[in-house]
């Protein structure tokens, strides 16, 4: 006698299951996508944040590497007869630098640094009373305020600060002949992407032996 069996039936997503997968799927893939969109956006902002420190400190340190005021001209305040405004190599005292502003960023012989296009930097020098820095004296009083404001392509400005005393180390000239190193820099590039490269350089206060 033939016996007859009857197959079991195939389990199957219902379509409410199917839904399902697919939200907890989305969801997963959105998280993800978020995660991977967070680490860029704050790799980008470190990126852009080392940028304008290097270009901030670079231009303060020659700023206040520079007399107090220039000897042939004392008193005045901005750049003397027979210096051209427009070229900061001839710039030899630190007022001189005041409203110096470069779009975009440039060496101290003029030449545009690569890779900041959409860069600004800009110099503003005040003269502060020593007892109450929050004044602005009429006079000179021996102290000045550096500050230098780097704005990044976006618009964000980042400002960096100094003090220089017409007293301080760099108006002290060696009491012999000496070799000065006046400048030093690095550059640094990860792969062969030049968005991953970084420059720093550093005009240091050491002067000649001037008079």
């Amino acid at each position: 006698m033939a016996v007859s069996r009857t197959q079991p039936a195939r389990a199957a997503f219902t379509l409410i299951e199917a839904v399902l997968s697919v939200l907890i799927v989305g969801v997963m893939l959105v998280a993800v996508l978020s995660t991977f969109g967070g680490i860029a956006r704050a790799r980008a902002i470190g990126v852009t944040e080392g940028a304008a420190s290097g270009l901030g400190w670079a231009l303060l340190t020659e700023v206040i590497q520079a007399r107090y005021e220039d000897p042939d001209a004392p008193g005045g305040w901005g750049v003397e007869a027979g210096e051209d405004p427009g070229a900061r190599q001839d710039f030899d005292d630190v007022d001189d630098y005041d409203g110096w502003v470069s779009t975009p960023p440039q060496e101290k012989d003029g030449a545009a640094l690569g890779d900041y296009a959409g860069w600004r930097r800009s110099v503003v020098i005040t003269t502060l009373e020593p007892i109450n820095m929050q004044l602005t004296p009429a006079s000179d009083f021996g102290l000045k305020e550096v500050q230098v404001i780097v704005e990044d392509p976006q618009g964000k400005a980042t400002s960096f600060y100094a003090l220089r005393a017409s007293k301080g180390t760099g108006e002290r000239a060696p009491t012999q002949d000496t070799t000065n190193v006046t400048w030093a820099g690095v550059d640094m590039q990860v792969s062969s992407d030049t968005s991953n490269k970084y420059t720093c350089s550093a005009n240091l206060v050491n002067l000649p032996n001037e008079e």
